[in-house]
């Protein structure tokens, strides 16, 4: 197969959208994140240490999601991928440690609502003014509920 034979074919890039999604939902707690961090002076290093195992994951995945949507298929099955799988953390369960990392990753994306919501729920109630003697507890959980409700949303 020639570089010439692939056509780009958009019509499972909406199987992308969660895992865009969570990566760039991760940017607004950068700031709750770095505030309690003591001492400031080692904030940008690990800032960088940080974003660039960050990049270097997700330049991992981005290559495995090329290997994965080229729509190659091996019809005996001998060679590594047999199929490619309509989930894509599935086409790479045969590969020593990759596969069980793959296979974790919506795991990680489920456990990280909650952190991601309260973050967004306090920065918002920074941006708004919402002072510390009107968060009360019934409006922390409204909050939290309101903006979990997108998620929901897109899950089903």
């Amino acid at each position: 197969m020639e570089f010439g034979d692939l056509k780009p074919d958009l019509s499972h890039a909406s199987n992308l959208f969660a895992n865009s999604v969570f990566v760039f939902v991760a940017h607004h707690s950068i700031a709750g994140i770095i505030k309690p961090v003591r001492p400031q002076k080692s904030v940008y290093d690990i800032l960088f240490y940080s974003f660039g195992l960050g990049g270097l994951i997700l330049t991992i995945e981005s290559i495995l999601a090329a290997v994965a949507f080229t729509r190659v298929t091996n019809t005996d099955c001998n060679d590594f991928p047999c199929e490619i799988q309509s989930l894509y953390n599935e086409n790479f369960t045969a590969v020593p440690f990759i596969g069980q990392v793959c296979n974790f990753y919506p795991a990680l994306n489920v456990a990280a609502v909650p952190i991601l919501t309260i973050t967004l729920r306090n920065n918002l109630f920074v941006m708004f003014g919402i002072t510390t003697k009107s968060e009360t507890r019934l409006t922390k959980a409204l909050w939290s509920f309101g903006l979990t409700i997108p998620v929901i949303i897109i899950a089903c």
